[in-house]
């Protein structure tokens, strides 16, 4: 999927239970197609692209299942399916087009679960849509995701607003994971193409559904006594420099704590 680095929402329409392959042995077959960015005459540039994974557990193996955090990967995770899954394929179609400062992209994946002790097999799905100007600048397409921008002004650097929709919707035939639409505001600035600091604001109203397996423990509680809607609100605050990110949240909920802060290193 394309990368978005202006979006601290990180937020993955499945986020896969990989305890279960610490043991067991698992199958997968995945792949992606990515169409080199077009540049139109009006001065557009477009781009596309389309991913499949498949995925089958062992015989002795764990069932897959798919929980999800609300907005950022700090919180614990606030809607989860059952271990329901024998198998199952992902499908997913993305896009972006970017003139000048002002970019746009978005992405929608379905899964198809096998469900063996289901009705019917399941359909789970989620996506988002987002929109961002950048003043003093202006972003890039390369190797299929977004790159470091290129700033006009090298002393004071670029300034980046941006809007976000996201929703993921873990509810299907015989299961009741969840749902949850997200809607975020951000506003970056970069002194550089490698140095970014940013602040966004979050906020989300969930559908818990009806299963506390591998939940935080806060919503699995409030499940256990049939409370089913959460309102969550947060601030995340980022510093970003080419391998290091070091993220700070102040998170607003009824089961949270109120912050989290975590710092990724990445190779």
């Amino acid at each position: 999927m394309l990368d978005y680095a202006n979006a601290d929402a990180e937020n993955s329409a499945f986020d896969v239970d990989s305890s279960a392959f610490r043991t067991f042995k698992r199958t997968a077959i995945a792949g992606r197609i990515v169409l080199h960015p077009a540049a139109t005459e009006n001065g557009w540039t477009l781009h596309g692209g389309a991913s499949f994974r498949y995925r089958t557990k062992s015989d002795a193996g764990f069932d897959f299942r798919n929980r999800q955090r609300p907005a950022t990967n700090i919180p614990g995770r606030i809607i989860s399916t059952l271990r329901i899954g024998d198998s199952d394929v992902f499908t997913g179609i993305e896009f972006a087009a970017l003139k000048d400062g002002f970019w746009t992209a978005a992405e929608y994946g379905v899964s198809l679960v096998n469900c063996s002790t289901c009705a019917d097999d399941p359909v789970i799905g989620g996506g988002y849509i987002e929109a961002g100007w950048m003043i003093g600048g202006n972003r890039n397409l390369k190797g299929g995701r977004f790159d470091g921008p290129t700033i006009s002004n090298k002393k004071i650097g670029t300034v980046e607003f941006v809007l976000r929709f996201d929703t993921i919707e873990l509810n299907g035939a015989n299961i009741a994971g969840g749902d949850y639409p997200t809607l975020i505001c951000g506003v970056d600035w970069w002194p550089t193409d490698l140095l970014r600091f940013g602040v966004n604001r979050f906020h989300l109203n969930a559908d818990l559904g009806a299963t506390g397996a591998g939940l935080d423990p806060a919503f699995a509680d409030a499940i256990a006594v049939s409370v089913r809607e959460e309102n969550v609100t947060g601030v995340t605050l980022r510093a970003q420099f080419d391998v290091c990110n070091l993220t700070i949240e102040l998170v607003s909920g009824s089961k949270f704590p109120q912050i989290y802060s975590t710092l990724h290193r990445f190779n």
